[in-house]
């Protein structure tokens, strides 16, 4: 009975998990306890890639309740919303990446739908050099030599497009921090390169710093110093 159940709970995410890229590798729970949240105000804000239309494309990063950010992420003018969360495991910083609302081909929330689908998990290791952050997912090619090998060392369940991952956090844990050793696991051609995006300054009354405490240069500068340490792991 609880094998129909899991495979009943990986046939809905599978059919329905809200993805950023092709070939991404799903996970059924998260990469994070409460212990291993971070907060780092300097995400906040806009971000694009190089060139890019930051008014078609775009991450946004919010700060939501507690350790998290509220990501709004805008593809070809079309957005969608999700839950992401910073987590450090030893040296390294990943972020987790689900979504929080359901929509039926761009429209509003289809109340039906969102009973069938199951916030699926991404982690993408993360690292900033120079100001620029970069993200990283796990690369399928990678995943599959693994599991061509059997060397894979996670719980999963195949679906009918790849797999699913369906380990618990500490196994999950564990997984991530051997492959982020490899430097062909988290690669995906190349990694999503984002550019901070200037925002124009709201108008106040003389004297008076209009952007809010979250969004101070004194936070960013300090998030940026912290996230520098990190990107010495790619050098």
């Amino acid at each position: 009975m609880r094998d129909k159940r899991v495979m009943a709970t990986v046939a809905l995410m599978a059919a329905g998990i809200a993805v950023l890229a092709a070939g991404c590798i799903p996970s059924l729970h998260p990469l994070y306890t409460e212990k291993d949240l971070v907060f780092d105000p300097g995400l906040l804000g806009v971000w694009a890639e190089k060139d890019a239309d930051a008014s078609k494309d775009s991450w946004e990063f919010a700060k939501a309740e507690e350790k998290g950010y509220e990501l709004a992420v805008t593809e070809e003018g079309v957005t969608a919303k999700f839950e992401a969360h910073l987590v450090r495991l030893g040296e390294y910083r990943f972020l987790d990446t689900a979504p929080t609302e359901w929509t039926a081909e761009g429209g509003p929330e289809h109340e039906l739908l969102s009973y069938h689908l199951i916030p699926g998990h991404l982690f993408w290791k993360a690292w900033m050099k120079e100001g620029v952050l970069y993200l990283a997912l796990l690369d399928p090619e990678w995943i599959d030599e693994k599991l061509d090998k059997g060397e894979l060392g996670v719980a999963y369940e195949e679906v009918e497009d790849g797999i699913v991952l369906t380990a618990r956090t500490t196994e999950l844990q564990e997984f991530v921090l051997r492959a982020v050793k490899d430097p062909k696991a988290f690669t995906v051609g190349e990694p999503v390169e984002l550019h901070r995006q200037k925002v124009e300054e709201k108008e106040g009354p003389p004297g008076i710093d209009v952007r809010g405490e979250d969004e101070s240069e004194e936070g960013a500068e300090e998030e940026r110093g912290d996230m520098e340490e990190d990107a010495g792991a790619e050098d």
